[in-house]
């Protein structure tokens, strides 16, 4: 092999380092794109006996409301009296 060959190896080559302006970028248009889709994305959802149509972020709302509801009575269920075997 020649010594003034433009190709080097893995060992030889400078690590290649990326700057943070790019990480930084990457969020930023993650954020934007992100915060773009709760306010114009519509989101459906079925209850049971009706498709209901909401916007993104009321649709996250109302998961999180029901996420906290069944972890309380979650909680709360085994120390009530009527749940408990005789």
């Amino acid at each position: 092999m020649r010594d003034d060959s433009p190709y080097k190896s893995p060992a030889e080559a400078a690590p290649t380092v990326r700057p943070r302006r790019l990480r930084r970028w990457f969020l930023g248009g993650f954020a934007i794109v992100f915060v773009a889709m709760l306010i114009l994305m519509n989101q459906y959802y079925y209850t049971g006996d009706a498709l209901v149509q909401c916007k993104l972020w009321q649709f996250y709302l109302l998961g999180m409301r029901r996420a906290r509801s069944y972890r309380r009575t979650s909680l709360v269920q085994p120390l009530d009296r009527a749940a408990m075997p005789l």
